[in-house]
């Protein structure tokens, strides 16, 4: 992963963590997203000292330069999983 300049900041939100990220996540990524599979899953687990697993922890990932955060988890095996929004209507 090349550097990331800015700061990251994580927060616990009731059920969630907000995690808002200084770069787009496309900047993030070169050579795969272990970097940020590694951020995610660790913003999870320090939520999860209420007793919630990290599986059930919903992160919220702001983007910089974008309003809307996606959602998404880190599974038991540490790979990240996109939460699909519920208000969009699969057909």
């Amino acid at each position: 992963m090349p550097p990331v300049h800015g700061r990251l900041v994580a927060k616990a939100v009731g059920n969630a963590v907000d995690l808002h990220l200084p770069v787009p996540v496309a900047n993030m990524t070169h050579g795969g997203g272990l970097g940020l599979s590694q951020i995610i899953c660790t913003a999870a687990n320090a939520r999860a000292a209420d007793g919630k697993q990290p599986p059930d922890v919903n992160v919220r990932a702001y983007e910089e330069g974008y309003g809307t955060p996606w959602t998404i988890r880190c599974n038991a095996a540490g790979n990240v999983v996109r939460v699909p929004d519920p208000s969009v209507t699969v057909r």
